[in-house]
């Protein structure tokens, strides 16, 4: 599988999700982030993204990071989004 993800996304780190269930997983983002929605995957990949460094110091100055996750396989969406049209991907501050 790693030989895929290099061939299709280039070299990379393979990165280990958790030994966590579905269950106590939702339970613990839960607990963890109230007030936030989250999404529970599998088969994911993290991609970071170079820029200027102009770009890079006003996304720094935002508290953004060039970072996007893409899933390929949605366990559980809190929003409820599960069935509807949603891009798969998000950005991570």
């Amino acid at each position: 599988m790693q030989q895929f993800f290099e061939r299709v996304h280039g070299p990379g780190e393979l990165m280990h999700g958790s030994d966590m269930s579905d269950a106590e997983a939702i339970e613990w983002a839960s607990e963890r982030f109230p007030s936030s929605n989250f999404c529970l995957v599998r088969e994911w990949v993290w991609h970071e993204f170079l820029f200027s460094d102009d770009v890079a110091s006003e996304l720094r100055m935002q508290q953004i990071q060039p970072v996007m996750i893409r899933a390929n396989y949605v366990v559980f969406d809190s929003a409820g989004r599960l069935g509807k049209i949603w891009k798969s991907s998000s950005e991570f501050p």
